[in-house]
C-alpha cells in the first residue's frame, strides 16, 4: 500500500474513532450536536454502531495490508548478500535451495517457503 493512501486511511480512522466516542456518550442527548444529523434520538444507538463496525473494518483493512510473509521481510532484509551471491555466479534456485535449507520449515509449510522464496527472488532480480 502507497504511503499516502495508508497514511489518509490512518487519519480516517482517528477520525472515526473520535466521532465514535463522541457518539457513544452523547447516546439519546436531545443537546447533542449529532442533532443536525438525525433529528430522531432513536437511530443513535444505530448510528454508534454502524461508525464502529466501521472502524472495525477499516482497521483490518489497514492492518492486513501492511502484513507480509516473515520470509518475505528476511529476503528483503538480505538483498545485499543475495546480490553478492548472484555475482559470483550462484544462480537462484541455489539461492533458494540454500535459504530454505537454513530457515529449515517443517514439512507442512516447506512447499509454501518454497515457492514464496523462488517467487521472492524472481521478483528481486528484476
Amino acid at each position: 500500500m502507497k504511503r499516502n493512501l495508508s497514511l489518509l486511511l490512518y487519519f480516517v480512522l482517528a477520525a472515526l474513532m473520535l466521532l465514535d466516542f463522541y457518539l457513544i456518550f452523547n447516546v439519546g442527548n436531545p443537546n447533542s450536536l449529532f442533532r443536525f444529523v438525525l433529528k430522531n434520538s432513536n437511530y443513535d444507538i444505530v448510528a454508534t454502531l454502524a461508525v464502529s463496525c466501521g472502524i472495525a473494518f477499516l482497521a483490518f483493512y489497514v492492518f492486513k495490508q501492511k502484513q507480509e510473509a516473515p520470509v518475505v521481510s528476511l529476503l528483503k532484509q538480505n538483498k545485499s548478500h543475495i546480490d553478492e551471491l548472484r555475482k559470483n555466479g550462484q544462480s537462484i534456485s541455489q539461492i533458494a535451495e540454500s535459504f530454505i535449507l537454513e530457515v529449515k520449515p517443517n514439512r507442512l509449510i516447506a512447499r509454501r517457503v518454497r515457492k514464496l522464496v523462488f517467487e521472492t527472488l524472481k521478483e528481486m532480480e528484476k
